[in-house]
This record gives structure tokens, C-alpha cells and sequence, in this order.
């Protein structure tokens, strides 16, 4: 599960195509191989297109076009943030109902509301070879909130990688990327 899209998945995994859902679940292939991907908003193109114009005379803020979805990231650029979420909040209101801002670390994403972690991982448990299976879930930001509130109504484990006491649904915490991996070096071992 990834807010990047399924296609990002595949380059990085391949040739292996895993049971996968991108964009925050806009997209989501099956066990099977069959991809299932949220209708597209005609709107959503000249939306795009206008934050691509207004992005461009804002340095460091990037524009992210997610087909079904757009995302500014602001990090490089940090001072920019009320202008972004600003924006967002405008485009929003182009949009209208059935879509939701999502706010991740330094990063502000318009994408339909009907799709999330958390609903993806629900469908995935109906499905087999997922269904009746205690789910793990690991995530380190607020996008991966409503996916741990699935993983822990199911008895599953949730873990949040996080450096601060951050609230969150997690029931386990590590520290760091670097303590993921030793601890399934230390389990591998």
C-alpha cells in the first residue's frame, strides 16, 4: 500500500507484480492480477493544469499528478506550506463532494474520499488468499492511520516508524527505517 501509483510498485519490485494498491488505494491489483482503479474526474484535468501553472512560479513546490489524484509537496520549500494548503483547500472546493485532502509529511494530495489504506486493506481481506488472515500493517505517516485502524479491528499488527510520540492508531513503534530493517534481519537470521 503506497500513495505512489501501482506502475511506481512494478518498477521497483519487478518483474515480481505483488498484490499491490497505489495511490492510497485509488488503484488496487487483486491477487489475480486484475487491476481496479476509481473512476476519473474530467475536472480533475483542468485542475491539474491550473496548479501546474500556479506551482510553476513557486520554486520548491512540486506538482505530482497521480492520474486519479494530484499532490503538492512543499519540503523543499517549507515557508510555502500555508500556500499550498491554501491552494488545496480551494481545489477542494472546485472538486466538491466525493473528494478529501489528505495531508502527509510535507505534502498536501487531492484524491477521491471513497478510496484510502484503510478501505483497500478491507477489500483486500474479502479476497483470497488475504481473507482470514491476521494483517501486519507498517507505516510511517498520517496516511497510514486509517490502514492500522483495519489491521488493529482485525487483531492484526500495526507499527508506526516514527521518530517523536506522534498520535496514532499504531499499536507498536519503531524509531527509524534502520530499526524496520534490523528487526527483519534479527527475524531472518
Amino acid at each position: 500500500m503506497t500513495g505512489r501509483r501501482v506502475d511506481w510498485i512494478d518498477a521497483h519490485f519487478g518483474p515480481h507484480l505483488f498484490p499491490a494498491a497505489g495511490l492510497h488505494g485509488v488503484e488496487r491489483r487483486r491477487a489475480s492480477g486484475e487491476l481496479d482503479r476509481a473512476g476519473l474526474a474530467p475536472s480533475l484535468n483542468a485542475l491539474r493544469k491550473d496548479l501546474g501553472r500556479r506551482t510553476a512560479r513557486m520554486p520548491g513546490v512540486l506538482l505530482e499528478d497521480k492520474v486519479a489524484a494530484v499532490a503538492l509537496h512543499y519540503r523543499q520549500a517549507p515557508e510555502r506550506e500555508p500556500d499550498v494548503r491554501a491552494m488545496m483547500e480551494m481545489a477542494l472546493k472546485v472538486m466538491g463532494d466525493g473528494w478529501v485532502l489528505q495531508h502527509g509529511k510535507m505534502v498536501v494530495e487531492l484524491r477521491p474520499a471513497s478510496a484510502n489504506k484503510g478501505t483497500a486493506l478491507e477489500a483486500f481481506l474479502t479476497e483470497p488468499p488475504f481473507a482470514g488472515r491476521r494483517p501486519v500493517a507498517i507505516g510511517d505517516d498520517v496516511t497510514d492511520e486509517e490502514m492500522f485502524r483495519v489491521v488493529n479491528a482485525c487483531g492484526g499488527l500495526s507499527v508506526r516508524i516514527c521518530e517523536t510520540e506522534a498520535p496514532t492508531l499504531a499499536r507498536a513503534r519503531l524509531a527509524s527505517p534502520q530499526a524496520l530493517r534490523d528487526l527483519v534481519a534479527e527475524l531472518g537470521a
